[in-house]
């Protein structure tokens, strides 16, 4: 039995070893891109109130949470609508992309499932989101109202 907890070890830790650097990298790409664009993320995203759904899907595609923390922040300060909000949320693809590449290049995975899913999570978001902001406006459900104004109708 110690044998067999030795051999998972050692593979749990190689198989670390192997990510850790892409999970680095990945991390340090959001963290840049949080500290030198939010500001003008912000400005873009109350500029293009049309195309939101359609930038935060965009932007929900690249890996790490930070962008989904900060379209939050966003609909909390009424920068972005909440279709923009339900569009980032539906297609932020977290570390999933960071955990399937490896298994691309192992050639467990093909890329073309990889590309099917990212596809397929950026139209559901902008579907959604376009919807969510279509309904909202029709029913007059203004950001001052909130959307417990709306569900109270």
């Amino acid at each position: 039995m110690p044998q067999i907890l030795t051999h998972a070890l050692v593979h749990c830790l190689t198989e670390t070893a192997k990510m850790a650097p892409i999970i680095y990298l990945a991390y340090l790409f959001m963290e840049i891109l949080e500290h030198t664009k939010s500001e003008s993320l912000t400005i873009s995203l109350r500029k293009a109130k049309g195309a939101g759904p359609l930038i935060g899907s965009a932007l929900g595609l690249i890996p790490q949470c930070g962008f989904s923390g900060a379209i939050a922040s966003m609909y909390a300060a009424g920068a972005v609508t909440m279709g923009t909000l339900l569009a980032v949320m539906l297609a932020t693809s977290d570390e999933m992309i960071v955990i399937m590449l490896p298994e691309v290049a192992k050639g467990s995975l093909n890329l073309a499932t990889v590309i099917f899913i990212l596809i397929y999570k950026l139209a559901v978001g902008i579907l959604v989101g376009f919807v969510c902001d279509f309904i909202l406006k029709k029913c007059n459900a203004h950001r001052e109202e909130d959307i417990h104004a709306f569900c109270e109708r």
